[in-house]
């Protein structure tokens, strides 16, 4: 069968059809009609009519479609918790190992706790100390928050002198 996009000049549209063209055009009815008769063009012509003014479903079908939805939505919800419960599981179960690992290891070894070799840091604490007199009710905000940032800078600068071990 000839491509029908391709044209070819010295072939007259308006001349009688051949032996073959009434040979597919008898093929092509006979699909059209017969729609489980394998035919590329009947498929075509097929999906052209259906994509225009499709059929529509008959309940039993719309059903099965249904059912096999739900079903398949059942089946991956319960696949997803069966994954969730197996990393779950194997999470705490390598959790749980470590942890008899570790124990084990440090008890018979008879590891004492290891001094720390870090220099002893000062903490961030509450500037009560700092004040003594009662505050005013209006006024005075900036000279108190000029004392704490104060104290704190030389909380920072001893923290800096002894993290380089700088005394």
């Amino acid at each position: 069968m000839k491509d029908p996009r391709v044209h070819e000049p010295d072939v007259d549209p308006d001349a009688p059809p051949s032996e073959s063209e009434l040979r597919e055009a008898s093929l092509l009815r006979d699909a059209l009609l017969d729609a489980r008769a394998p035919n590329e063009q009947a498929e075509l012509a097929r999906a052209v009519v259906l994509a225009h003014a499709p059929r529509p479903l008959l309940a039993a079908e719309n059903e099965a479609i249904v059912a096999h939805a739900l079903e398949r939505g059942a089946f991956l919800a319960r696949a997803r918790r069966a994954r969730g419960r197996w990393i779950a599981t194997g999470t705490s179960a390598l959790a749980l190992a470590a942890a008899v690992f570790l124990f084990v290891t440090s008890r018979s070894a008879g590891l004492a706790p290891v001094a720390s070799t870090e220099p002893e840091l000062l903490h961030a604490r509450s500037s009560q100390p700092l004040f003594h007199e009662p505050f005013a009710a209006h006024g005075g905000t900036s000279a108190r928050v000029d004392r704490i940032l104060s104290a704190r800078a030389v909380d920072f600068r001893e923290n800096m002198f002894a993290a380089w071990d700088v005394r």
